[in-house]
């Protein structure tokens, strides 16, 4: 005799709200449907994880394609601007078989929307602060480095309060040819930016703490802005994470992005289940 075993209501209802209190997938007035039918899910709405995870790992190139498109049509960079897709590739190839990393949650999508971005921008001073062992830096810096770099740098800072990390983020990057303007440093993010008095052209912030966690982002950013030069990028990685929109993680530090006192343009691309927010001083 075959037998099947179901949950009971007590126990899908509390699923459910388990999955409401998780982050910002599930709307709070969702309710289980108990007349559909098993198997294939008949709705996908753009928040559910599965399918953004999907969206970044087999749409990256056409999504970045057309944000590049839009970057050019609002005047951000110029109508010839491109970005060497063989050279990234090279790069993907370079960081999956020789570098080493524990985890990241850098998509597809992400670290080539990073590549092109840093390729089209061209800045002259890269900061990454939070940059753990380097494989966000990579696609920041890369294209200022050897026989496929698309320009010349002059500095590209890499920042993270972990010394083993930084130390592997070495490692990793002495297997990239040319990168010898890539200067890592083992400092607490807020240390380097009470101290850094040079001009910064490219800033990413991907750096928390045990009490401000990623709002962070918001003290860097305020001790950095009169470093920032005019027209300068500020990335911000994150900023759509299900459990950081849920706390309002980002609420501050998107109010002051998008103030147009502060920054020009503030631009999200809500490519994955994390996002990048672009302002542009």
């Amino acid at each position: 005799m075959a037998l099947l075993y179901k949950p009971g209501k007590k126990i899908i209802e509390e699923t459910l709200l388990t999955l409401k209190e998780r982050g910002n997938q599930v709307a709070q007035d969702a309710r289980f449907n108990y007349e559909a039918p098993d198997g294939l899910r008949r709705e996908v709405a753009f928040r559910d994880e599965d399918f953004l995870n999907h969206l970044s790992a087999t749409q990256d190139e056409c999504m970045v394609d057309s944000i590049l498109e839009m970057l050019k049509k609002r005047k951000l960079v110029p109508t010839d601007a491109f970005y060497r897709k063989d050279a990234y590739d090279r790069l993907v190839k370079l960081t999956r078989e020789d570098w080493f990393f524990p985890w990241t949650t850098f998509t597809r999508a992400m670290r080539r929307l990073f590549y092109m971005l840093s390729s089209v921008k061209q800045a002259k001073t890269v900061v990454g602060i939070g940059i753990f062992y380097g494989y966000t830096l990579a696609y920041s810096a890369a294209p200022s480095c050897g026989r496929d770099k698309a320009y010349s740098a002059d500095k590209v800072y890499g920042i993270d309060i972990n010394e083993k990390a930084i130390e592997g983020a070495k490692k990793n990057f002495s297997t990239l040819e040319g990168a010898e303007h890539v200067k890592l440093v083992a400092e607490d993010g807020r240390s380097f930016a009470e101290r850094f008095d040079g001009t910064i052209d490219f800033l990413h912030l991907d750096a928390d703490d045990g009490k401000k966690g990623k709002g962070l982002y918001l003290y860097l950013l305020r001790k950095l802005y009169p470093r920032l030069s005019a027209g300068a990028w500020v990335l911000a990685h994150d900023v759509t994470e299900p459990v950081f929109s849920k706390r309002g993680v980002f609420k501050e530090y998107l109010a002051y992005v998008r103030n147009a006192a502060n920054f020009s343009e503030s631009i999200l691309f809500d490519i994955d289940n994390y996002g990048l927010e672009l302002s542009i001083k």
